[in-house]
């Protein structure tokens, strides 16, 4: 599985009614620029499919190296059995754009409506017409790095 490693890890979250949710990502790109689409793959097992495909908008987060152990732990529970921001006590802030929540400290952020889903084997692609880009820090970001084993981590070099 080297030959496509390594990918940018994000965090995926995403609200619908009074339940938020998260999931760990490293299949997404940008779709087009104009209009400015966004794509994120999800299994359609996961609760956060059927929250965005329900709620039609999700916000990505492109975390930092610092936040791996964030990674791991959001794409290791299941939000169908746990609330992971509060389990985890995990620092958001409101969405601009988007009844979402994001979480703090990220490099930067998408906020999205969902336009499309189209099954794709195991995964659906998700696209989102991106409705609000923030610039968040520039520390560096965290890349998923199964060369090394399941659930390893790197980043970029100075």
């Amino acid at each position: 599985m080297g030959l496509y490693n390594p990918r940018q890890t994000i965090i995926v979250t995403c609200k619908e009614k009074d339940l938020d949710n998260a999931i760990t990502v490293s299949w997404h790109s940008p779709i087009s620029f104009n209009p400015f689409y966004y794509g994120i793959l999800v299994a359609g097992k996961r609760k956060s499919f059927d929250m965005i495909k329900n709620s039609k908008e999700f916000c990505v987060n492109f975390i930092t190296e610092d936040m791996a152990s964030l990674a791991l732990y959001i794409g290791t529970k299941s939000g169908r059995n746990v609330n992971k921001f509060k389990e985890k006590k995990i620092a958001t802030e409101h969405c601009e754009k988007i009844e979402c929540l994001r979480i703090k400290d990220c490099s930067a952020y998408l906020e999205c409506k969902l336009i499309k889903t189209i099954e794709l084997g195991d995964h659906f692609l998700m696209v989102g017409e991106v409705i609000s880009k923030i610039e968040g820090n520039n520390k560096k970001k965290l890349f998923q790095n199964n060369i090394t084993g399941l659930y390893t981590f790197t980043t970029t070099v100075d």
